[in-house]
């Protein structure tokens, strides 16, 4: 329905397209396409759901070959896996917000530790 926030990744000659699409109402649930380039130029590769749009999904992700996409609750403002950050998907006028990570191996998501930070730097127990 919407497009509302594009992530390149220059590395992996890989773009995430992320919009709202409808599944009860307009606007109430957030999908990507995914898009690789390659020397004719880019192609879509896949469409996933992340989900409904909704204050208790916060948790709620969708992932693999090396990309995640997950809710978060409003007052997240950085997410950390050891030394890499998400790109932050704002969802606005939304409860939520969305993060990605790309180009890391499922081994990377088991040795480190997702942190959450606030605006102010700190480390949030609980972003649900």
């Amino acid at each position: 329905m919407e497009i509302i926030d594009t992530k390149f990744s220059e590395d992996k000659n890989v773009s995430y397209v992320f919009f709202y699409s409808e599944v009860d109402k307009p606007e109430n649930y957030l999908a990507a396409a995914i898009i690789t380039k390659n020397k004719y130029g880019w192609k879509f590769d896949e469409m996933v759901g992340v989900g409904d749009i909704a204050e208790g999904n916060a948790g709620n992700s969708t992932g693999h070959d090396g990309y995640r996409i997950e809710f978060a609750a409003s007052e997240v403002a950085k997410v950390q896996l050891g030394i890499h950050n998400a790109d932050i998907i704002p969802l606005e006028g939304k409860e939520l917000k969305a993060w990605l990570f790309h180009g890391l191996s499922s081994d990377e998501f088991e040795k480190s530790e997702l942190q959450f930070l606030n605006e102010e730097g700190k480390i949030l127990e609980s972003y649900f």
